[in-house]
């Protein structure tokens, strides 16, 4: 669901930017008033999963591919100020460095796949514990988790109706096409919060099943994801998918090794170091 630059009209750009920046500046200032304690480790952890469950494509028919957005798991592991902190730290690394979603369009991409889902993990989790539905609250996480993805793709196609004919036809189509992509994040995230809230070892089953998916993400599907399907397939919006930065690792292949395979687990490897590197600027013992 990445927006690049060339989906985002001069005057969208910089509100959605100032939106991005102003939830990012809140949710420090929030954590440093609040002196939210956060262990480095599960931030770090928590936000390098994300990203190389991101490079996963999957198909779900008709040759369309989805990823895992995983704002719902960011909330849900880190809490609403650090599960925001995540899904930027992952955005601007996939901005910067490998080029997808752009620069300009960073804004949009965090209000889409940050905040709006960020949100709804925050209320719908803290409803269902008050619930008391202990037996049940994983899958009712995964429930959450799809019903985000839905809001984020209405809202994205909100964001890009300025290129299309109608705003509710945009909206539309950004949802029915998300709708058989959110299944995958609602098993993902329902699965994963399990292990990592209940799991004795969190950090390292984190930090295992973000290796397996770096060592699987060449096999990912060449498929167009969900957005650049809607927008170029159903929607006929012909702007071309470019940012203005190809990043110093273009479209996840790294540049001197000449094997598809080894080229992108490189690519990926990379990116979960400087996740890394970011996360332990967002993330201290106690701030």
């Amino acid at each position: 669901m990445h927006l690049p630059d060339s989906l985002i009209t001069t005057a969208i750009c910089p509100v959605t930017l100032a939106a991005g920046i102003g939830t990012i500046a809140y949710a420090v200032r929030k954590s440093l008033k609040n002196k939210e304690q956060m262990k480095k480790a599960d931030f770090i952890s928590v936000t390098a999963l994300i990203f190389a469950l991101q490079m996963l494509n999957y198909p779900i028919g008709s040759g369309v591919s989805g990823h895992f957005v995983g704002a719902f798991l960011a909330v849900g592991a880190l809490g609403l100020n650090f599960g925001l902190l995540s899904m930027a730290a992952v955005l601007a690394v996939q901005a910067t460095i490998f080029g997808d979603g752009g620069i300009l369009a960073f804004g949009a991409n965090f209000i889409c796949m940050g905040i709006v889902p960020g949100l709804i993990a925050h209320f719908s989790i803290n409803y269902i514990k008050n619930l008391s539905l202990k037996e049940i609250r994983f899958p009712l996480f995964g429930l959450g988790a799809y019903v985000s993805v839905l809001a984020a793709s209405f809202v994205c196609g909100l964001i890009i109706s300025p290129f299309a004919d109608s705003a509710v036809l945009t909206s539309k189509t950004m949802i029915l096409v998300h709708s058989k992509i959110a299944v995958g994040e609602a098993i993902l995230t329902a699965f994963l919060l399990w292990r990592i809230i209940e799991g004795k070892n969190r950090i390292k089953e984190a930090a295992i099943y973000t290796i397996l998916a770096a060592f699987v993400s060449p096999f990912a599907s060449s498929f167009p994801d969900g957005l650049e399907y809607s927008v170029e397939h159903i929607l006929k919006i012909k702007t071309g998918f470019e940012s203005i930065i190809s990043g110093i690792i273009p479209d996840y292949s790294f540049p001197l090794l000449n094997s598809p395979y080894f080229s992108t687990l490189a690519a990926a490897l990379a990116g979960i170091l400087a996740i890394t590197a970011l996360s332990m600027v967002f993330s201290r013992k106690k701030i």
